[in-house]
């Protein structure tokens, strides 16, 4: 079962459609209505260049249907000043082929009373989106997948199992948001990893969360993680420890990992 026909589109116009009709199909009618009013709702205090920035209360389904919306009302074009609506138009386009695509594939079903449930959960709905992409990745690229965490009532399933042949995967997915606290130490160290071709797994433990504020201990952080990897061995320093694995350059059978406390873990980035 597919919700859009994406050969059939031809133009703006009938792009527009098919998006509207595939929220309407998901979500629901109805649903779609409250919360597009309790965003319509909020105080006329507030900037314009900030009306598509959905409030907490408010699932983001509803800023995705006020920017169709506000496209139909402008003649099918962009305010370019508003770049927020850029970003969530390219957002949606991809949720949309993604999730059409686990459709189509039936990794899910849109009856699927626990889909739905996670669908209209407004908290955790860009985790949603995250696992959906990764999830239609792994289909494009011809394995079996299923969602365990997304079809089961049971806490502790893998996010994503894929299958090929007798290679087996098993997902667990994390995004950074833009303003996630980790995001400067994720982002720059990820880089420097990339940049000089270290294959490695580097487990880092904090006393505490990084305030924003705190620069020089950031820059502690990703220091100490440098020499980790840099020496090939744990380093710690101002109550941070930084664990090292090496990878091998070629990774046919996972190496084993040990974590004290699993349930602290955040981030895994490699």
């Amino acid at each position: 079962m597919s919700l859009i026909d994406w050969g059939s589109i031809r133009d703006v116009k009938s792009l527009m459609a098919s998006l509207e009709s595939f929220i309407i199909r998901v979500f629901g009618e109805d649903y779609i209505k409250d919360q597009f009013s309790k965003l319509k709702a909020k105080p006329k205090s507030v900037p314009e260049r900030l009306q598509y920035v959905v409030e907490p209360n408010v699932h983001r389904v509803a800023g995705w249907w006020n920017i169709i919306q506000s496209f139909k009302e402008h003649g099918y074009s962009f305010d370019l000043r508003f770049s927020a609506n850029v970003e969530e138009f390219m957002d949606l386009m991809l949720f949309s082929y993604a999730f059409n695509l686990l459709l189509g594939s039936k990794v899910v079903a849109i009856d699927d009373s626990r889909v739905l449930g996670r669908l209209k959960n407004r908290d955790n709905f860009s985790s949603l989106v995250y696992e959906t992409l990764i999830a239609s990745n792994y289909v494009s690229n011809g394995f079996h997948v299923e969602v365990p965490d997304l079809v089961s009532t049971v806490d502790s399933k893998p996010d994503i199992f894929a299958k090929k042949g007798d290679l087996e995967v098993y997902g667990e997915c994390k995004s950074l948001e833009r303003n996630e606290r980790y995001s400067e130490i994720a982002v720059e160290l990820g880089s420097w990893l990339y940049d000089n071709k270290v294959n490695c797994i580097l487990d880092i433990t904090l006393p505490h969360t990084p305030r924003r504020e705190d620069r020089d201990y950031v820059r502690k952080i990703i220091e100490l993680a440098r020499r980790a990897a840099e020496e090939g061995k744990t380093v710690e320093g101002d109550g941070v420890k930084v664990l090292f694995q090496k990878l091998p350059e070629l990774m046919h059978n996972p190496p084993p990992l040990s974590a004290s406390h699993p349930e602290d873990i955040e981030y895994v980035l490699s």
